[in-house]
């Protein structure tokens, strides 16, 4: 008799439990406005083409549909950005993925670069991962 009693309880402050879980439910929140998503966050695929040999074909063949556009000389730009964008593709990039833009422009430059993005000035440009010392 006790057991069945222990075992009435257990069920009922579960039951409450859930009640109160219920009430604290995350909901998903509201997407974000399209125009505060930069379109270098939006999916492509990878490999790019073919006759993209060069890390600067593929940026720009990446940046086409994006308003952005690959920088490779001026003040604001790294002195080894058209060294990067010279390069042959990196074999990361030629391997099959959908990806966000971003993601797939490093993947193309290869592991030992980082990109730079002005959104302001709709600029992408590469420069090499500075090493700790």
């Amino acid at each position: 008799m006790m057991r069945r009693h222990l075992s009435l309880l257990a069920l009922t402050t579960l039951m409450g439990g859930c009640s109160i879980v219920d009430q604290w439910t995350a909901k998903p929140l509201p997407p974000a406005p399209l125009e505060q998503i930069s379109a270098v966050d939006f999916l492509t695929r990878l490999p790019v083409p073919p006759d993209n040999q060069t890390v600067a074909e593929a940026a720009n063949y990446l940046l086409a549909p994006t308003k952005y556009h690959l920088l490779l000389g001026g003040p604001f730009c790294p002195p080894e950005a058209p060294d990067i964008a010279a390069k042959p593709i990196s074999p990361l990039g030629l391997k099959p993925a959908i990806t966000t833009i971003k993601r797939a422009l490093i993947l193309v430059a290869g592991s030992k670069t980082r990109l730079l993005i002005d959104e302001d000035a709709k600029s992408v440009t590469f420069a090499y991962v500075s090493d700790p010392e």
